[in-house]
């Protein structure tokens, strides 16, 4: 440290460091008439003239200036410095039984005299009382009038207090009960704000976490609790500007008896205090899925309250002793905790420490903000003190005057990204002294851009499957609204997700909305159905879907089909396939023969047969059937129809009166239906001789029989019309002539 007076006509220098920088803390009553005090001079000592006992929570204050003690409570009575009962200073509503039960705090108009004693008892919540210390002759007494104010009702047994921003106001801070809401009051010289900020996070605080410490940091930035019921602690980020607490993070709930809390000077590391004994962790080394940085346990001695010094050590309840961790402010065993250091001279500390304003053991330092090259960086000193004047060098001579400045909150532009030694020559009048500081910080201006964010746009998703999100940049850190803090995530449900990416020049966010996939795919070939031969047909699979492959190698929507045969269509889309099938029949107009005019004998009926696949029929007796039976003589026609056309024949057939008739089909179809399958005669008498011969178009014999009642069973495979010769002769006496017969044979296949 460099000490200035260079500048100041006259002046008396006190050193002003963290170490006795504030002496309202000075004397420490707790426990059952148990307490300490310091001195610069050395190690606290035990004190034994306390009127006070307390199961828990309880509060102290002393003179700014001189150390000297006002008063102490436990929430239920004050005590003065005579450790008598201060004049009207019973019956309040907090309770000894409370974890902190009490917090004292200087009105901000510090030359009223007065001081507020905030109380909390879980039932009757957070009230105050004012004390003004001008009133029995310099003892104090409660303000008449100004007695169990309330605030907030109910609430945990958890209060802190922490100077604003300003360095002037004071936040209060409470939790309410069964409820995720804290609760910021601002004191300022008017007195208590009547509308508080209320921060909706975290989780509910039921009766489970009402007990345990709640501790702001000297910094003013962040705040912790313990909660002994669910075994665990929490730490929020407390924005000192505007009362705001946000962002929760908590450690595993492993901690029996989960009770103390309290941070190091300068806030980079936290202490917790329970059955399993005392824990550090250092902030410092944070990493997602470590959120509160590396841990390690300095004894295993159960652990009630710890409560900073001002002399920068932290105190921790130990019965009969006080623990001490020396140097806070280092990593792990480094800390140098040591049990037993403070004899308590057979006072019993229960389980508390006093509850203080945790401004009080802030030490002077400077704060920037803002270290991105082409950004303006902000600076100003925190710090209990009030400042009269301040000098300050950026360390950047390069930039001329613009390396100095005066203005206690003050700025500075660095054209360059690189290390700067920045230099606060502060100066304050306190208690009739002047006190000359030389604060020095190193920053460094980074060169660094923000990181890019671009999560595409909206999109959908098959349901069952996932989507991987992600986005880069150059070091930064991730928050998901998933909680995750990587820098992708695999999506399997609709919503919106969004991320925010972060390095040390700031931020940007991105959002996507993530739905399931509807498919829209309408695939159908209809019915098997035919085309006329020498056409086509077209086959169109559907809609929707966003690729087609066909069994002949199309990948269109649509073909057109020229043979006869099984066709499928494969569709797909984003999610899903679907297949059909159809057969198309090549269909040919009817072919159709009824035979050449014949000649029947009176009597016999002759089958005309006119049949097609896939036809209809109709004859000129108004049939519409595939055959008719005729046994008159005259014309017979029909007309034959399907898909591809019509076909008409006709036949005349003759009747004649005969003794003896053959009559031979002109037409026959075998194709195994068990109708006309086989050629057979019909005849009515006997013969001397006979004899039937069939020709095919060549005029090649393919059948012939010598018996009348053969059965010629075609075993071919097409159809066609062939030619026969009948001869023969009666053996009735009256018909001797040989009969010979010429005709054609329809074959039907």
């Amino acid at each position: 440290m460099r000490l200035y007076c260079t500048f100041i006509v006259s002046c008396s220098i006190v050193v002003s460091t963290a170490l006795f920088g504030q002496k309202e803390s000075y004397n420490w009553y707790f426990g059952i008439k148990a307490g300490i005090t310091f001195n610069p001079s050395g190690n606290p000592t035990a004190l034994t003239n306390s009127s006070m006992s307390s199961g828990k929570g309880c509060a102290s204050i002393s003179d700014s200036c001189s150390g000297q003690l006002h008063f102490y409570t436990n929430g239920d009575s004050i005590f003065n410095r005579n450790h008598q009962t201060m004049l009207n200073g019973t019956n309040l509503d907090g309770s000894s039984g409370s974890t902190q039960s009490a917090i004292i705090v200087p009105a901000p108009d510090t030359a009223s005299g007065e001081y507020y004693v905030f109380t909390v008892e879980r039932l009757n919540g957070l009230k105050y009382s004012v004390v003004n210390m001008n009133l029995a002759g310099g003892l104090g007494a409660l303000v008449q009038g100004k007695k169990n104010i309330p605030l907030i009702s109910p609430t945990v047994e958890k209060v802190t207090a922490v100077k604003h921003r300003d360095g002037k106001r004071v936040w209060i801070i409470t939790h309410k009960l069964n409820s995720d809401e804290f609760y910021s009051f601002l004191l300022s010289s008017n007195g208590i704000s009547g509308n508080p900020v209320i921060s909706t996070t975290g989780q509910v605080y039921g009766t489970g976490s009402q007990l345990g410490y709640m501790k702001a940091s000297p910094l003013g930035n962040k705040i912790a609790l313990a909660l002994n019921g669910d075994r665990k602690f929490e730490l929020f980020d407390f924005d000192n500007s505007t009362g705001i607490v946000s962002n929760p993070i908590s450690t595993a709930s492993i901690y029996n008896f989960a009770y103390g809390v309290e941070f190091s000077p300068d806030g980079s590391k936290l202490y917790f205090s329970s059955d399993l004994g005392l824990f550090q962790y250092n902030l410092n080394t944070a990493l997602p899925g470590k959120p509160m940085g590396d841990s390690v346990q300095l004894g295993t001695l159960p652990k009630v309250a710890i409560q900073l010094g001002p002399d920068g050590i932290i105190y921790c309840n130990e019965g009969f002793f006080l623990g001490t961790v020396n140097k806070p402010n280092l990593p792990g065993l480094q800390c140098n905790y040591t049990a037993g250091s403070v004899n308590l001279t057979n006072r019993f500390a229960s389980s508390g420490l006093p509850t203080f304003m945790q401004s009080y053991f802030s030490p002077m330092a400077i704060i920037e903000d803002g270290i991105c090259l082409g950004l303006t960086t902000q600076f100003r000193i925190i710090g209990e003190r009030s400042l009269d004047s301040i000098f300050w060098d950026f360390g950047d001579p390069g930039s001329g005057q613009l390396n100095n400045s005066t203005s206690f909150n003050t700025s500075h532009l660095y054209n360059t990204a690189g290390t700067y030694n920045v230099t606060a020559y502060i100066s304050s009048k306190k208690c009739n002294q002047i006190e000359i500081d030389t604060i020095v910080k190193t920053i460094e201006i980074l060169s660094l851009p923000i990181p890019l964010v671009d999560l595409g746009n909206d999109t959908s998703i098959c349901q069952g499957t996932s989507i991987t999100l992600s986005t880069s940049g150059i070091e930064p850190s991730y928050v998901w609204n998933t909680g995750s803090l990587g820098s992708s995530i695999d999506v399997t449900d609709e919503g919106t997700y969004w991320v925010k990416a972060s390095n040390l020049c700031g931020s940007l966010s991105d959002s996507i909305e993530i739905t399931f996939f509807t498919s829209e795919m309408q695939i159908d070939l209809g019915r098997d159905t035919s085309f006329c031969s020498g056409s086509s047909i077209k086959l169109n699979a559907g809609k929707g879907a966003d690729s087609y492959l066909w069994n002949q190698g199309s990948e269109s929507d649509a073909i057109v089909v020229e043979n006869e045969g099984f066709y499928w269509v494969r569709a797909l889309d984003k999610c899903s396939i679907l297949t059909d099938t159809v057969f198309i029949e090549e269909l040919v107009r009817p072919s159709i023969n009824l035979g050449m005019d014949t000649l029947i004998c009176d009597g016999i009926n002759l089958e005309l047969t006119a049949e097609y696949p896939e036809s209809d029929y109709f004859w000129n007796d108004s049939s519409e059937e595939a055959s008719i039976s005729v046994n008159e003589e005259g014309s017979y026609r029909v007309k034959v129809t399907n898909n591809c056309g019509s076909t008409t024949d006709e036949i005349y057939v003759r009747v004649k009166d005969c003794k003896c008739y053959v009559f031979v089909p002109n037409s026959f179809t075998p194709n195994s239906d068990g109708l006309n399958d086989i050629l057979e005669l019909t005849y009515s008498c006997e013969f001397k001789d006979f004899s039937f011969e069939i020709y095919n178009r060549w005029g090649e014999l393919v059948y012939k029989s010598l018996r009348p009642d053969f059965k010629w069973i075609y075993t071919g495979n097409s159809s066609g019309v062939y030619n026969y010769t009948l001869k023969y002769t009666s053996t009735d006496p009256g018909d001797t002539e040989e009969h010979i017969e010429r005709g054609m044979l329809n074959l039907i296949k």
